[in-house]
């Protein structure tokens, strides 16, 4: 069912902001789900917001990144600004006076390759028909918003991406909502190793329909890839087991990462905040662990016994990692 805009006309040329979004959950949902030129995707990270500014880099334009609170999405495109410049993106959330809300609205209008970071739907009067990518850097609390946000991409018809952004965190937050409950239903659809759009159908009482455009599709079905970030930490510290110190090894991350992303974003962007929100999500999930005791006859870095005496050797060479640290190692599972 089409939602239909029932303001009253209005005589100004018509805006590219177009097609009033429902204000309340509960009311009749654009049944973007069924438009066949949406891919749904999903991608598992562990650092959310570098995840989206790499989408917002890569990604076609206009984008909108949803990011389910006022900070955040001021946060995100102060992030992005810092990057692409001050000219690329507005944020927008009903906490900001109309002036305010009416020049960021004239920005993403006129601006071809925009990026606007929104708190949610809700306060966003109207949007342009020809956003190419919608990102969720936050889930919302039910398929029926997630459809209704992501229905901002594509609606003149051409191709668009919609992409949900999922972490370990957002695991256990819906996990623990109660099983029969509408919020339990995102978890379903994050966590889905069939048809996404199927799944969204589902839940919004629609007809099945062929879908050739969602990632588990086009992936045959089965998991989906693994977090990047976390992927490209274990790699590292699988292949220089117990020999950095947290510390040392959060220091040889960020060398790692931005090296690694120096490419896509020609300037280094992680920073020691990024990485830790990294390991600290790799130990809350278990796979790596910090090693209070010596490594014996291997691990050649100082560490201590759970009493804080100095116990073991330093490191004789540059192969071996760093010479001076805290007093822990650190060794991955697996």
């Amino acid at each position: 069912m089409e939602h239909v805009n029932t303001k009253p006309a209005c005589a100004d040329p018509p805006s590219i902001f177009a097609e009033a979004l429902p204000a309340f959950p509960d009311e009749p949902v654009c049944c973007a789900a069924g438009l066949p030129n949406i891919r749904y995707a999903v991608i598992h990270c562990l650092h959310k917001r570098k995840a989206a500014l790499r989408l917002a880099v890569s990604c076609q334009r206009p984008l909108i990144i949803f990011c389910g609170t006022r900070y955040k999405a001021e946060d995100m495109a102060r992030e992005i600004a810092a990057l692409l410049g001050p000219a690329a993106v507005r944020f927008y959330h009903a906490g900001m006076e109309g002036e305010e809300l009416r020049q960021a609205e004239a920005f993403f209008s006129a601006s071809a390759d925009g990026i606007l970071c929104a708190a949610s739907a809700y306060g966003m009067e109207r949007v342009r028909q020809d956003v190419r990518t919608v990102v969720h850097l936050e889930s919302p609390l039910t398929v029926e918003s997630y459809v209704r946000e992501s229905g901002c991409a594509g609606r003149e018809g051409k191709h668009s991406d919609a992409i949900l952004l999922w972490s370990p965190a957002d695991r256990r937050k819906f996990a623990s909502f109660a099983a029969a409950g509408r919020e339990h239903w995102m978890l379903r659809y994050a966590e889905s190793i069939s048809c996404r759009r199927q799944l969204l159908r589902k839940v919004l009482g629609s007809e099945a329909a062929v879908c050739s455009s969602c990632d588990a599709c086009g992936r045959g079905g089965g998991p989906a890839p693994a977090a990047y970030d976390g992927k490209r930490a274990l790699d590292f510290i699988r292949k220089h087991r117990k020999l950095y110190d947290w510390d040392s090894l959060s220091a040889e991350l960020i060398r790692q990462f931005n090296r690694a992303d120096l490419p896509l974003f020609g300037l280094n962007v992680w920073e020691h905040s990024d990485i830790a929100c990294v390991m600290n999500a790799l130990h809350e999930e278990g796979l790596i662990r910090r090693c209070s005791f010596p490594w014996r006859g291997r691990s050649k870095g100082r560490v201590t016994d759970t009493r804080g005496r100095s116990r073991g050797h330093p490191r004789s060479g540059p192969e071996d990692g760093p010479r001076d640290g805290p007093r822990v190692v650190t060794d991955c599972k697996g």
